[in-house]
């Protein structure tokens, strides 16, 4: 029988592959943004990021009502290594990115930009709400990691730098960067080995979860169509390198949405 994960990556192969051929990542990869365009994406991505943060808690509260109704003490642990990772790695991150972006310099960012992170927003809070599973959520959360891991892994990394650990590339997010720095950091911790993981762990705890369930017909079309949505989304997520708005003043003092 072909594994869930299997099934979404079949029915949705070459969004996956676009990933790593999109403008914005490949720019990116290849150190040939501007500055201007650089901190957008940064504030662009801090809005994810706090979103992101937040979805992970709500799963941290699933996992613990119905991990325990059926699961191995070993999947239980798989769990909180899994989530504990997420949170502590997109907390490392938001501090990056409001280090660099509280020094009060105006950004460009398009509306397209604030809709994307607003989609992003509503994505996570309706996955993350009561009336959605456990496995619903891990599906969101598997290809929003997967998509990324595609954008990011085929880097080729100054020097032939090989991959590191995350953990030894953002201890300490609490010193002074250039933008271009912080770049450079987040390149080496999203082709980290602890990163690509981080995903093959999800994406094991996907197929777990979904044999435990034994998920119907309907319940896999609507694990089909959420698939669709963060790929569709995570697409649209990507800055156009071309600006059409200034804005004030970033301050991290403000809301998640941006």
């Amino acid at each position: 029988m072909t594994s869930l994960t299997k099934h979404l990556k079949s029915l949705n192969c070459l969004s996956f592959q676009a990933a790593a051929r999109h403008d914005f990542p490949t720019q990116a990869k290849l150190s040939t943004l501007s500055e201007a365009e650089l901190m957008a994406w940064l504030y662009q991505d801090l809005g994810y990021a706090k979103s992101y943060d937040l979805f992970i808690g709500t799963l941290l509260v699933k996992t613990q009502s119905v991990v325990d109704e059926a699961a191995t003490e070993s999947l239980q642990a798989r769990f909180r290594d899994c989530l504990q990772y997420a949170s502590s790695n997109i907390k490392r991150e938001i501090a990056m990115f409001e280090s660099i972006l509280d020094r009060g310099e105006s950004i460009e960012i398009s509306e397209s930009q604030k809709l994307a992170v607003q989609k992003y927003d509503d994505l996570f809070s309706q996955a993350g709400s009561g009336d959605k599973s456990l496995l619903y959520g891990l599906v969101v959360l598997w290809t929003t990691e997967v998509y990324y891991m595609e954008a990011w892994v085929p880097t080729e990394l100054p020097g032939d730098i090989e991959p590191t650990k995350s953990t030894q590339v953002m201890e300490d997010v609490s010193g002074s960067f250039s933008v271009r720095e912080a770049l450079q950091m987040l390149k080496l911790n999203w082709t980290s080995i602890d990163f690509q993981d981080f995903v093959s762990l999800i994406e094991h705890l996907v197929d777990e979860v979904h044999a435990l369930t034994h998920s119907t017909e309907g319940e896999v079309n609507s694990l089909e169509e959420a698939c669709g949505m963060v790929l569709q989304l995570e697409d649209q997520f990507w800055p156009s390198l071309e600006r059409t708005r200034m804005i004030e003043p970033f301050s991290s003092k403000r809301g998640h949405s941006v």
